[in-house]
């Protein structure tokens, strides 16, 4: 098993091996990115794999428009409305990986012939991905949770709002990678029938209020061992 895991891994990191081989380190990220979300979505909603296509489409989008706040807002929401609809289907938790690539393309501004190589970093990512998620890991099933469709439809609208409030307040705290605090309320938030919506609400905001003072103490210390060890705490 330990073998297996670490088989993986390996696999998981070629593609940042290669790509700092052939000294192109300023792109690693970008490729890593591609090939986390596009494993997210294919093995937590196999049914809708080729989304994975999408990933480096909606990075772009948002880096684009990153500048233009109403666009860029609206492309999130979108995106984090169609993640909670999609619990309908049981599908939520594999289209968090596209509002992901929205949020980090959101805080990721550049001119566009920059965005266009940064986004062909993240396809050439998304491909590697779902190839591993469609061949390697053909045999891993994940059980996901369907709800009700009127259920669905509040966690849309739920999730919609609390994830625009911890991206504008991430904006307007000039966090460095502030994505993570929008991304941390939709990663944890999950719809649930054994929950009243008001519960449900507060359970989502403790997470931006947490999230928040995490983000905001890390911006605070200095040096990366601090930061390092709060991140693990």
């Amino acid at each position: 098993m330990i073998g297996k895991a670490l088989a993986l891994i390996v696999l998981v990191l070629a593609p940042a091996a290669l790509a700092v081989w052939l000294g192109q380190e300023p792109y690693v990220r970008y490729l890593m990115i591609g090939v986390l979300l596009a494993l997210k979505l294919s093995l937590l909603a196999r049914s809708i794999a080729g989304f994975s296509l999408l990933i480096p489409i909606v990075y772009a989008a948002a880096a684009i428009t990153a500048q233009a706040t109403d666009g860029v807002a609206a492309l999130i929401v979108a995106m984090a409305a169609a993640a909670g609809v999609a619990s309908s289907q049981g599908l939520h938790r594999g289209l968090i990986a596209l509002l992901a690539a929205a949020l980090i393309g959101s805080f990721d501004p550049a001119v566009p012939a920059e965005v266009l190589r940064h986004a062909l970093a993240v396809a050439a990512g998304s491909a590697y991905g779902y190839l591993l998620a469609t061949t390697v890991l053909r045999r891993v099933s994940i059980e996901n949770l369907s709800v009700h469709s009127q259920t669905a439809l509040s966690y849309a609208v739920l999730l919609s709002v609390l994830v625009l409030i911890a991206w504008i307040t991430a904006r307007y705290m000039g966090f460095q990678h502030g994505w993570w605090l929008p991304l941390a309320v939709a990663a944890v938030s999950e719809p649930s029938l054994d929950e009243t919506q008001r519960r449900a609400m507060l359970r989502l905001a403790g997470t931006l209020l947490g999230t928040l003072a995490i983000i905001g103490l890390g911006s605070l210390l200095g040096g990366t061992v601090w930061q390092l060890a709060l991140a693990a705490g």
